[in-house]
């Protein structure tokens, strides 16, 4: 994208780059997934995490039918 634009990357540029990409990493891994993920997408991992449980279990009246 950089050769398409024609933007000049100064060293600040790339300072902040690096900065936010390391901080948005670092949020992804040790927040909670509440707050990293979408609402939708949060129930979605919530319901997995259920269905995996009960999966574990050998009870398949939560588990998806196959």
């Amino acid at each position: 994208m950089r050769e398409l634009l024609g933007p000049d990357w100064k060293t600040r540029h790339r300072f902040e780059f690096a900065l936010y990409t390391t901080v948005a990493t670092l949020a992804w891994q040790h927040l909670p997934r509440r707050l990293t993920l979408t609402s939708l997408a949060h129930n979605r991992f919530r319901y997995e995490k259920i269905r995996a449980r009960y999966k574990s279990l050998q009870l398949d009246s939560f588990a998806a039918s196959a």
